[in-house]
């Protein structure tokens, strides 16, 4: 037996230990959020210090390889510019038109663009921190627009295995945070417009039963109908936003949104943008992508499931019976000895599913109830 201000003590340190609903149910919730948060910062990580891996390689090597191919083509057009074909003849100067035309060839395959010409821009680099930004977001969303590329040996060599863990791990972060926000609306759903009618019908008891029966039932039709205007309303918007920035028709800068969102990313339409606005443009891009997988995973699926339904109500059985029966005289009770007596149900099947999960549950927990007050006694 315990003295009375041992017995305190012993409650009070073991109470410690035991939390409120509360605190448990914000406990469950973290748990619950934690992981998405996790995959979400390591991308994040991931795509800065390629960033800057990608700055430190280019930088120093953009300006001497730039000034290497302009010295070349204006060396050459130097020497156009002081030839004279008189004293050297048409096949000297054909000659020199061709070194003309190969060393900016050469250049131009190596990345040396007319407004690298300009006296300008020329001296300007056009890796920054922000910039490498955007390129790693490009090479890890599989977008690749094509206007800031690695020239360098070392930063090819570099994306090659940058792309090979950054993709995967970029590609299964969106998909992991739209399938959240999908899970998050069948629940929302099921929560606060579908409760009411559950338990009118018995089908549940408590709020634990509504997040049970959301995890297994699809999302509704008006869900989809919501996400998929949400996405050709972010798309317009967008749209409308770059006729203004980059002072292109609609027509251009939605057909720019879509190459974007789904990843295709041909590279006819380029950016021009201060390097303040980059992270604008890498926030339009994963909001669109995140919304655009959304959209695939709820519509999607819906597409699918009904396929299935059409597939299953489809009397695919029925239909060989008769042209069977045609060629052969047999009675139907001879064809029907062949055919289960419950097959018409076939299409519904998934919805006796669906609410039978939910039952199974609450089996399964009054069984554990049960057990463990006979451990108890």
């Amino acid at each position: 037996m315990l003295s009375g201000r041992h017995e305190k003590w012993h409650k009070s340190f073991f109470s410690s230990f035991t939390q409120p609903q509360m605190s448990s149910r914000f406990i469950q919730k973290v748990r619950l959020i934690l992981p998405h948060v996790l995959l979400c910062t390591a991308t994040l990580v991931y795509i800065c210090i390629g960033a800057e891996l990608f700055y430190l390689i280019e930088a120093p090597y953009e300006l001497e390889h730039r000034k290497f191919h302009l010295d070349n083509i204006r060396e050459v057009q130097e020497r156009i510019k002081y030839f004279d074909i008189q004293k050297y003849g048409n096949e000297s100067a054909e000659e020199l038109i061709d070194e003309l035309i190969y060393v900016s060839m050469q250049a131009f395959d190596e990345g040396i663009t007319l407004e690298d010409f300009n006296i300008e821009t020329n001296l300007t680099n056009k890796w920054t921190f922000s910039t490498a930004v955007f390129f790693a977001v490009t090479v890890v969303t599989t977008i690749g627009y094509g206007n800031l590329v690695p020239i360098s040996f070392f930063g090819r060599f570099f994306c090659i295995f940058y792309s090979f863990l950054g993709i995967p791990l970029t590609l299964i972060t969106i998909a992991d945070v739209a399938k959240f926000l999908s899970d998050l609306i069948n629940h929302c759903y099921w929560r606060n417009v579908r409760r009411k009618d559950l338990k009118k019908d018995g089908l549940i008891e408590n709020d634990d039963d509504v997040d049970s029966l959301a995890a297994t039932i699809e999302t509704s039709a008006a869900a989809q109908i919501f996400v998929l205007l949400l996405l050709l309303g972010y798309m317009a918007v967008a749209a409308y936003v770059f006729t203004h920035l980059q002072e292109w028709n609609f027509l251009d800068s939605f057909y720019f949104t879509l190459i974007t969102l789904v990843t295709i990313g041909y590279g006819d339409l380029n950016i021009e943008t201060n390097g303040e606005n980059y992270y604008g443009w890498i926030a339009f891009i994963f909001v669109g992508l995140i919304l655009s997988t959304l959209t695939v995973d709820l519509v999607g699926s819906a597409c699918i499931q009904n396929l299935h339904s059409f597939g299953r109500s489809f009397d695919a059985l029925g239909f060989l019976k008769s042209a069977l029966r045609n060629g052969k005289h047999v009675t139907v009770e001879q064809w029907n000895a062949f055919c289960p007596p419950d097959y018409w149900l076939m299409p519904w099947i998934d919805e006796i599913r669906k609410f039978s999960t939910l039952s199974v549950f609450k089996e399964s927990e009054n069984n554990s109830k049960k057990s463990s007050q006979s451990l108890k006694v």
